[in-house]
């Protein structure tokens, strides 16, 4: 929050989004150890493919009808990320 209240150059700018997405990296990353692969493990997303592995990580975590609004959303806000 620090960063960008005190950004004002456009390199100040890509330098946040540098971080976010090492942020998100290491959350899949984090999520690859916890998350056990489901399925064909042969089609393993690689390790720098985030969307990949939250669709992965949302269809393990959050899998069964009873989940499926808070799956789309979550997948919906992390493609977006």
């Amino acid at each position: 929050m620090e960063a960008l209240a005190s950004a004002q150059e456009v390199s100040d700018f890509q330098a946040i989004g540098v971080r976010c997405r090492e942020a998100l990296l290491a959350f899949s990353s984090a999520a690859q150890i916890v998350v056990a692969l489901v399925g064909d493990v042969a089609a393993e997303p690689k390790q720098a493919d985030f969307k990949a592995w939250v669709d992965h990580i949302c269809s393990v975590c959050l899998a069964g009808q009873a989940h499926e609004h808070r799956r789309h959303l979550f997948k919906t806000l992390l493609h977006e990320a």
